[in-house]
């Protein structure tokens, strides 16, 4: 391979010398998934538990993406992907991660843990088409501080921004 595509791949996965800033993952959509990234010296590792329920199609069912018996379906992929638990690990302690960070994110096709300030992001890409979002999960080495959720086609405009308090989490 030539130097320069070389430079230029790995330009596109790492933004200093050190290391790489950010790394994405796809989903498994049943069972585990596991993404391990070193975020400048510190090693972050995100595991999530999916698993899938038919919820039909649209020649099947004329109501498909008005109605669902689960609230994680985003009416945008079939079958659906629910989410069941995420865990981030910071240098392999433990992050306190609400249930309600994560609970209602359906449909979850990627994740990508990057830099955020002084703090890291986990971004979570789900749906499909206009179904689509972008979840924006920003914590410290001991818990998650913030929730951004963004329509998947307007990344730029926030929807909704929850934030997390110490001792007011329930797990």
């Amino acid at each position: 391979m030539k130097p320069l595509p070389l430079l230029c791949l790995l330009s596109a996965f790492c933004s200093a010398p050190a290391g790489c800033q950010n790394r994405t993952q796809e989903i498994n959509p049943n069972g585990e998934t596991r993404l391990s990234a070193t975020v400048g010296k510190t090693r972050i590792v995100v595991v999530l538990h999916t698993s899938t329920v038919d919820i039909g199609s649209p020649v099947d069912n004329p109501n498909f993406g008005r109605e669902s018996r689960f609230v994680q379906c985003t009416g945008g992929r079939s079958p659906c992907v629910l989410t069941g638990q995420l865990s981030i690990l910071v240098d392999g302690d433990e992050v306190e991660v609400p249930k309600s960070a994560f609970a209602d994110l359906g449909d979850i096709v990627s994740v990508e843990v990057s830099r955020d300030g002084d703090n890291f992001a986990l971004t979570i890409e789900g749906g499909d088409a206009a179904y689509s979002y972008f979840a924006r999960l920003i914590f410290d080495k001991h818990r998650v501080l913030e929730r951004r959720l963004y329509p998947g086609e307007f990344r730029e405009h926030l929807a909704e921004d929850t934030r997390y308090y110490p001792g007011l989490v329930i797990p």
